[in-house]
């Protein structure tokens, strides 16, 4: 059964609903208000042929493809989101950088409301010996995994 993208009048809700091909254009029931929803028309088509042996085409294969599309729409739907929050909050860093210009992003933090403050020097400096002991324990970590793999490989590591 095909997936069709509505958008309720009444509360404004756009959701996904499956509905069979010969009830298409019927409205479908706001999940959130139950008011009938009109379906919205598609923001693109698109088609794929399948070519056999003998030169002739055939189009694609519908089921688990169906899905496969539906699935790949989802995705792609949750990286432009991400990708949109993402440069928000960039836009936001460089904001602050343009407004202080003696400040790098390294003397930024985020705060509780997702938005971004100037650290304190003494905030600045403890970030930056986390940042370091970090960097040290991950160090240690590494060769500590490079020797028991050298171990179980047989050969022995000197350091």
């Amino acid at each position: 059964m095909p997936l069709y993208r509505y958008q309720c009048e009444a509360c404004g809700l756009r959701f996904d609903a499956r509905q069979s091909a010969a009830k298409a254009m019927d409205t479908y029931p706001c999940l959130s208000c139950n008011t009938p929803a009109p379906r919205l028309a598609p923001e693109s088509m698109t088609s794929t042929y399948n070519p056999t042996g003998d030169g002739t085409i055939r189009p694609q294969n519908t089921g688990v493809n169906s899905y496969d599309a539906n699935v790949d729409r989802v995705i792609g739907d949750h990286a432009k989101t991400s990708y949109e929050h993402i440069a928000k909050r960039h836009a936001r860093k460089r904001e602050i950088l343009r407004d202080n210009p003696n400040v790098s992003g390294h003397d930024l933090s985020r705060t509780d409301d997702h938005d971004y403050r100037i650290m304190t020097s003494e905030e600045r400096n403890a970030a930056e010996t986390a940042r370091n002991l970090n960097g040290k324990a991950m160090d240690m970590i590494n060769r500590h995994k490079k020797k028991l793999k050298q171990k179980e490989s047989g050969n022995t590591l000197t350091t």
